[in-house]
């Protein structure tokens, strides 16, 4: 029910609430307020909602069409990376559903959609992942939880290392597409960003990585 107020609030009715689509971006000066609103009131924390199990699954999908009424928000990309007194920044939990086990296909389908197109429209969102590759953030976050970014480099080892994990893999590599995409500061720096300690995993570097990952995989397909 919570939801559904967010959502007519936010400009979208309630006929589209549970459909699929891009929530429309524009709207009139009182939507856009309502939506400026309901970020800085905290309405994206109902995402951590998501990965309770408890919760149903036509829930947890309203709730990714809450995420996609307000992500274009400019405010949203602090609320993604605000570090809560107590858990993660909001980015490194919905990576974390992504690229681990748990979720099922459909619900990270739609929300590896609306979660890359944020990260791709926030260039804040795009730093953001990128500084979290670094090996120095392996467990920095509360509780000891890995960062985004670090996140996707422990997969992309495992593959490189030829134990790739192929539907994590897959939105991780959907992860690093929405880091890059037209920001061309990004684009230059990953290719020689350091993720790895000297003598640990298999590549030290951005690009060597990704590169690595795509021949671990190549010979894992080979072996089958």
């Amino acid at each position: 029910l919570l939801s559904d107020v967010i959502l007519l609030f936010a400009g979208i009715s309630a006929s589209a609430a549970g459909g699929p689509g891009i929530a429309p971006e524009g709207g009139g000066p009182e939507v856009v307020s309502n939506r400026d609103a309901l970020v800085r009131g905290g309405a994206l924390d109902l995402l951590r909602q998501l990965s309770d199990a408890r919760v149903s699954f036509d829930a947890k999908l309203r709730l990714v069409r809450v995420f996609e009424a307000l992500e274009p928000v400019p405010l949203a990309a602090k609320r993604l990376e605000a570090i809560p007194e107590k858990g993660v920044p909001l980015l490194s939990s919905l990576a974390s559903i992504l690229v681990t086990q748990g979720a099922s296909l459909e619900l990270k389908s739609a929300l590896s959609r609306v979660l890359c197109r944020t990260i791709a429209r926030h260039a804040p969102l795009q730093l953001s992942l990128l500084a979290s590759l670094s090996p120095q953030l392996e467990a920095l976050e509360p509780g000891g939880a890995m960062p985004a970014g670090r996140l996707v480099v422990s997969l992309l080892e495992r593959a490189a290392e030829g134990r790739p994990q192929p539907q994590q893999l897959w939105f991780a590599f959907h992860l690093v597409l929405a880091m890059l995409l037209g920001n061309a500061s990004v684009q230059t720096a990953l290719p020689t960003m350091r993720i790895a300690f000297a003598g640990e995993g298999p590549a030290e570097l951005g690009l060597d990585l990704i590169l690595a990952s795509f021949s671990g995989c190549a010979r894992k397909c080979l072996e089958a």
